[in-house]
């Protein structure tokens, strides 16, 4: 039987044990990010580039769970839009 969790909370934590949050991955971080943010979306974290490792960003569903945006290096070759 399903019961409602009075305890949980709306706006979740990202970082904690367990499955915190699903990642798309994005061509362009900064034009996604903002198209979304433009049509009312909520912004969990802005777009920051993590070395050359990836630039992300984050997002927040109408329930409050976490997305992430990711453009990762190792997947599409390079960080640049070139």
């Amino acid at each position: 039987m399903l019961r409602e969790d009075r305890a949980a909370s709306v706006d979740q934590t990202r970082q904690a044990r367990g499955w915190r949050y699903v990642t798309l991955q994005v061509a362009d971080i900064d034009a996604v990010h903002e198209e979304l943010r433009a049509k009312g979306v909520r912004e969990g974290l802005a777009p920051v580039t993590l070395g050359e490792v990836a630039r992300i960003s984050m997002i927040l569903d109408p329930d409050g769970n976490w997305i992430e945006l990711s453009r990762r290096a190792s997947i599409v070759g390079s960080l640049s839009d070139d």
